[in-house]
């Protein structure tokens, strides 16, 4: 009987251990995205929130906060996590890049989509991709320069 108890009273510790809030937001990270898009300047006010379930998530810090060294380079001036994210929150920072911060993961797939849905909103340009406008400009020049070139000499009959 008293093994039974002991059971019972560990699965009901750790039950309540894992339903505590994460006060601390530990679980969250500041994503790196500067392998996947070139840093882009926002202002240090600039905050998207893609979820609104992270709504109340986000906080002003008071006086008794202290400084959180993972997240304040990231995270909006000011501010601080009480819970970890849902989704993804695109926060300028005081070196005016903007950041990605989502839950804590080690995907390298999954922190590249964080990063896109962050700098899609903050209108960062990605590497390795080459400016569609511009090609497309230069192709159509292209092509009707060599379609002029046919039909001033006559190659078009």
């Amino acid at each position: 009987m008293d093994v039974l108890r002991m059971v019972f009273c560990i699965y009901w510790t750790c039950a309540f251990l894992n339903l505590s809030p994460n006060v601390n937001a530990n679980g969250n990270q500041c994503m790196t995205c500067k392998n996947k898009f070139k840093p882009c300047k926002v202002t240090h006010k600039f905050l998207k929130i893609l979820s609104k379930a992270d709504q109340g998530k986000l906080v002003p810090k008071t006086a008794n906060d202290g400084a959180n060294q993972h997240l304040d380079k990231c995270l909006h001036p000011g501010y601080k996590l009480t819970d970890t994210l849902n989704f993804t929150i695109c926060s300028g920072s005081s070196d005016g890049i903007c950041h990605t911060i989502a839950a804590k993961t080690s995907d390298e797939y999954v922190i590249s989509l964080y990063c896109k849905r962050c700098f899609k909103h903050c209108d960062c340009p990605e590497l390795n991709k080459g400016n569609a406008l511009r090609e497309e400009a230069i192709i159509v020049t292209l092509c009707l320069a060599a379609y002029y070139f046919l039909i001033n000499y006559n190659l078009l009959a």
